[in-house]
């Protein structure tokens, strides 16, 4: 999976990652799955993160565990992969000062992600607070005459991720244009729909400990599928209607 990801992320010229989870419906007899109430089904989840449309990477948990939990991983896939990311669209449920912090650290891309109705600008992700904390570190090489991005940097490799997400986060609520940024996020369910049209994509019938180990397969299939329209250059990219 992670070989294929990386030839995806080699040929493609996608620069925007989007990362999310889908249900993977199992048995209503499985007495091994988790009941989620908000897809009313037993399932189990697999989180997909993928570069513009083309599936990179996916972890397989139980059904009730929280997405951003898992997101770590994939970022530290996509910077194994050299996947060449200037944004990162994620929904609410990933909206963490350390997610906004480690996208732009270990990717250098800017996170778009969606933030409840009453978020307000807060003060610890503003300049002079950046300042503060950077001349706080003096002793360690802090130097508030640094670039702001410098600063940044200087403040996550010592323990202070918080200004640094803070200040990605305070941008995206300040830019009157997020939500058209924003809107690219869309096409994670629309995939999500095409991998399960095109592959067995869910869990039911499968015997507990092989459960992970068929969802793995069904995914690397659809990447290769994705990788060999790629290499045709065939278009679209997602669509396997002329498939040979």
């Amino acid at each position: 999976m992670i070989l294929l990801g990386k030839e995806i992320a080699q040929i493609s010229s996608a620069s925007d990652a989007k990362t999310d989870s889908t249900p993977m419906e199992a048995s209503r007899y499985d007495r091994y799955a988790e009941f989620n109430p908000h897809y009313e089904i037993k399932m189990y989840k697999a989180h997909i993160t993928m570069l513009d449309t083309f599936p990179v990477y996916m972890s397989f948990t139980r059904g009730l565990v929280h997405d951003s939990k898992e997101l770590h991983q994939h970022i530290m896939t996509l910077k194994q992969i050299g996947a060449n990311v200037d944004e990162y669209y994620l929904d609410a449920g990933y909206d963490s000062i350390h997610i906004h912090a480690d996208i732009w650290y270990h990717l250098g891309a800017h996170p778009y992600i969606q933030f409840g109705p009453r978020a307000i600008c807060h003060q610890e992700g503003s300049i002079r607070r950046i300042d503060h904390w950077v001349n706080k570190y003096w002793k360690n090489g802090g130097n508030v005459h640094d670039s702001l991005s410098s600063k940044l940097k200087f403040l996550f490799e010592h323990n202070r991720c918080e200004q640094v997400g803070r200040y990605i986060r305070n941008t995206n609520i300040a830019n009157p244009d997020f939500h058209s940024y924003y809107s690219k996020r869309n096409a994670c369910e629309r995939i999500h729909d095409h991998i399960k049209d095109t592959v067995k994509f869910d869990v039911r019938g499968i015997r507990n400990l092989s459960k992970p180990l068929y969802a793995f397969v069904n995914f690397v299939v659809y990447q290769c599928l994705i990788l060999t329209n790629l290499h045709r250059g065939a278009m679209p990219m997602n669509s396997f209607a002329k498939y040979y």
